[in-house]
């Protein structure tokens, strides 16, 4: 069986600081680095792109994300379907990573995830929670890849005759 790679995250905060004005400022800067399987990419990718006012590049530019609003209803339909079943929203691109006892995963939806990226977003999050949304985000494209995985099914009956 063919192992494939559907996500690769590694989220840092903070850093040296010297002193409690600094250490709050760069207690308040998430880094995510990340990469999804170009499946998922292909899935959300849209010629509607928007530009974010909220995550940011390591540059401090900031990035373009294929628009909520540009995806059918059905579309939208059968994923809010998985955002239902593994605790998570799509639609809110930009803002918190967590909210409400839900978790955001519309990072997914930023142009060139597939290639990786690097997003600078700032808030104040707990380390736990930033835990548990790598794990529902984790949890999320997988269940999305069960929509989108290539497989092939193949049946066959046979009957005996008398």
């Amino acid at each position: 069986m063919k192992k494939i790679e559907l996500l690769d995250l590694k989220i840092r905060r903070g850093g040296e600081s010297k002193d409690l004005k600094d250490a709050l400022k760069k207690g308040k800067e998430i880094i995510v680095e990340i990469k999804v399987h170009p499946l998922i990419e292909e899935l959300f990718k849209s010629d509607d792109i928007e530009t974010s006012g909220r995550y940011f590049d390591e540059n401090g530019e900031p990035l373009k994300f294929y628009s909520w609003d540009s995806y059918s209803e059905d579309f939208k339909e059968e994923l809010n379907r998985v955002c239902n079943t593994t605790n998570t929203y799509m639609s809110a691109y930009g803002f918190e990573f967590a909210r409400y006892g839900q978790f955001n995963v519309s990072i997914l939806r930023t142009v060139g995830i597939s290639k990786g990226i690097t997003v600078r977003a700032t808030g104040l999050i707990s380390a736990e929670l930033l835990d548990q949304w790598a794990i529902h985000l984790k949890k999320f494209v997988e269940e999305l890849y069960k929509l989108i995985q290539p497989l092939t099914i193949r049946t066959k009956l046979v009957i005996e005759e008398e």
